[in-house]
């Protein structure tokens, strides 16, 4: 998925992940293993330390920080992205509160959503986990070029709930969404009668995009990906889908 995700971006060489925040999905020297055999250069960066992105950086990794982003930071990937960089964004576990993080990913006119996304369909489920949602794949070029004999699980994911119309700056696009059933975890609670200060009316409604690309209008500016967990990528999810 990776790979293909990559190559289908942008021609790319140098691959940075960002570190420092106790990232959750750092990627597992499986992922970086495929990298570097499909010609990748692997690369850290922590902007904390060092606020400066390297001049070879082509395509920059978030892997779901768990402690926030500053603005500082923020500040350098936007920069980053509108020069012409490509983003890769996963996002932050909904347990963990990260503001500027989630700021930036709105940015691009989505909201991003509090709670989890989950399923009551048991078929749209994996082993009868509601929060192992399976992603329903939508019609896109990155999504094309990955493995249709395979299901992509989304483990703890957030939502997002993406504009009716694009703006004139980028298109975005759905890659996955989660089924017609899918609710948010709060709502779960409400059914299964353990919250009761919040009702469903309050909640928006599904179904919910779980990544999205933001394609830039103009030429000269970066393409942001950003998909909903920060697992996603992890071996063990990898082997689950297989």
């Amino acid at each position: 998925i990776l790979t293909n995700l990559c190559k289908k971006i942008v021609e790319i060489s140098c691959v940075y992940e960002l570190v420092g925040h106790n990232e959750v999905g750092l990627l597992d020297q499986s992922i970086i293993s495929r990298l570097t055999k499909g010609g990748y250069e692997y690369k850290t960066l922590n902007l904390i330390e060092n606020p400066v992105i390297p001049e070879d950086a082509e395509c920059i990794f978030v892997s779901g920080p768990i402690v926030d982003l500053t603005q500082d930071e923020v500040k350098l990937l936007l920069e980053f992205s509108v020069g012409g960089g490509d983003l890769i964004l996963f996002a932050s576990h909904p347990s963990c509160d990260t503001p500027n993080y989630n700021a930036f990913i709105e940015l691009y006119g989505v909201t991003v959503l509090d709670d989890y996304v989950c399923d009551t369909d048991y078929s749209k489920i994996y082993q009868s986990y509601p929060l192992y949602i399976w992603g329903e794949r939508q019609y896109h070029g990155l999504s094309a070029e990955m493995d249709h004999s395979r299901m992509n699980l989304f483990p703890e994911t957030r939502g997002f709930i993406l504009p009716e119309e694009s703006d004139d700056k980028y298109l975005i696009e759905d890659l996955f969404r989660s089924s017609e059933t899918s609710i948010t975890y709060t709502e779960l609670g409400i059914l299964n009668g353990e919250v009761s200060d919040v009702t469903a009316e309050e909640l928006p409604d599904g179904p919910y995009s779980l990544a999205f690309c933001a394609t830039p209008m103009n030429e000269g500016m970066g393409t942001v990906l950003v998909i909903g967990s920060p697992y996603f990528l992890l071996n063990k999810v990898d082997e689950a889908c297989a």
